[in-house]
């Protein structure tokens, strides 16, 4: 008997809940920088209590300190979550980020163990290689209809902003407090300045940006 296709066609949180599927959200945050990590949100709840903590996408909330209040919550109440990091190294070296983010990601989700009824919600349009294809439902702008998917969002994007204020600390010459790794034109005057840092994915840079 063929396999029944796994899909949605409105609100995937509550469909799916009520196909009784267990449900992990993926998304990912800075991966057009010139500077600084990769990193990946995992989230996985167990029920529907996400739904109750104003989740929105990440680029959505008016304040870093209205995103970290709500991050504190995902925290105290998801099944299991995990922020992945991927270095500058990793990414400069890589042949194909996508294929990084897919091998990280599926390595991260393996440790975890996959249960019979799981289905994986990918922002974006493409599946995730190296997990099971037939328990992916990917879709752009998936992180604004998704709980899960919002928060795995949410995690991404506060782990890179404290990095990349870490960051500024260390080096405040670069403004990575401001523009958070962007290729702004702030940040290439900086870099003009003062050089490259081991943080920078040089070959990301365009040479005719920093005449």
């Amino acid at each position: 008997m063929p396999k029944k296709k796994l899909e949605c066609i409105g609100d995937p949180d509550v469909e799916l809940f009520d196909q009784g599927y267990s449900i992990i959200g993926i998304d990912e945050a800075g991966r057009g920088p010139i500077a600084g990590p990769m990193f990946v949100g995992i989230v996985h709840f167990r029920d529907d209590s996400c739904s109750k903590l104003g989740l929105k996408d990440s680029k959505r909330f008016s304040s870093e300190k209205k995103r970290r209040a709500v991050e504190s919550k995902i925290r105290k109440q998801a099944w299991d979550y995990d922020v992945i990091r991927i270095p500058v190294n990793e990414i400069e070296s890589a042949i194909n980020l996508n294929d990084l983010f897919d091998q990280c990601t599926a390595d991260s989700i393996s440790c975890k163990g996959l249960g019979k009824k799981v289905c994986i919600l990918v922002d974006g349009n493409r599946k995730i290689k190296g997990l099971p294809q037939d328990i992916q439902i990917c879709r752009p702008k998936l992180d604004a209809t998704s709980w899960h998917v919002a928060a795995a969002s949410i995690l991404a994007k506060t782990a890179q902003t404290r990095y990349m204020e870490s960051l500024a600390k260390k080096y405040p010459q670069y403004g990575f407090d401001k523009h958070h790794g962007y290729g702004t034109k702030a940040h290439f005057e900086a870099i003009k300045i003062y050089g490259f840092l081991d943080e920078h994915r040089k070959s990301w840079v365009k040479p005719e940006k920093l005449i």
